[in-house]
């Protein structure tokens, strides 16, 4: 990220997309980041086609994320629900 917040030529942005297939190969997380980055990279570099790829990508990411995040809460209000009303019968 910081290659490409320091430099904008088409040298750096292939090293940055060198960098961004490295880290997919470490499994860096969270993949989401990696994803948006590769994009905007992509567009910078006018590769259109394949930075639209990747926004599918990132957007699959982040709705996989959400729906995640939204079972997390919906359990957790049941849970806090059923507290609450044990704690009143107590």
């Amino acid at each position: 990220m910081v290659t490409t917040f320091m430099f904008d030529n088409e040298k750096k942005n292939n090293e940055a997309l060198a960098y961004i297939e490295k880290a997919k190969s470490l499994n860096v997380v969270p993949i989401i980041n990696i994803y948006k980055q590769e994009a905007l990279i992509l567009i910078r570099l006018e590769e259109y086609d394949k930075a639209q790829e990747v926004l599918k990508k990132y957007l699959s990411a982040i709705e996989k994320e959400l729906s995640s995040t939204n079972n997390f809460l919906a359990n957790e209000i049941k849970w806090t629900r059923k507290m609450i009303y044990k704690v009143g019968k107590m």
